[in-house]
């Protein structure tokens, strides 16, 4: 069906459908960057649990490029328990910022909706 509007009507529909456009991709972009922050924040959990095992004076050899450096098994814990607790709030904030723009999305199609509803009403 077509819908004849004044241009101001139609512009507002075109801005808010481009607007939603956006926002999905954002809501794509968001969740795979989620997905990839969980993965890596469940090998560094793994990691982490395994150096728990060790005792105080094992070393443990930490990469840095193509060298690798030896580093008192306390001193690797603490490194990797910031490296999870980062991870942790990484994936906090993502989860929050998905929420946020999963509503700004409902939003905006409520929106869309009432446009597109309120120029149909004025066509008849």
């Amino acid at each position: 069906m077509e819908i004849y509007a004044s241009k101001k009507v139609i512009e507002s529909i075109y801005r808010v459908q481009e607007t939603v456009k956006t926002l999905e991709a954002k809501y794509r972009h968001a969740s795979n960057v989620l997905y990839y922050k969980k993965d890596d924040h469940k090998r560094a959990s793994l990691a982490l649990q395994t150096l728990k095992k060790l005792d105080e004076n094992d070393i443990t050899y930490r990469s840095f490029g193509m060298m690798f450096i030896q580093v008192p098994a306390p001193k690797l814990l603490e490194y990797k328990q910031g490296v999870v607790d980062n991870f942790e709030k990484e994936i906090k904030h993502l989860e929050k910022e998905i929420d946020t723009i999963g509503k700004q999305i409902i939003q905006n199609q409520d929106k869309l909706v009432k446009l597109v509803e309120g120029a149909k009403k004025k066509q008849k």
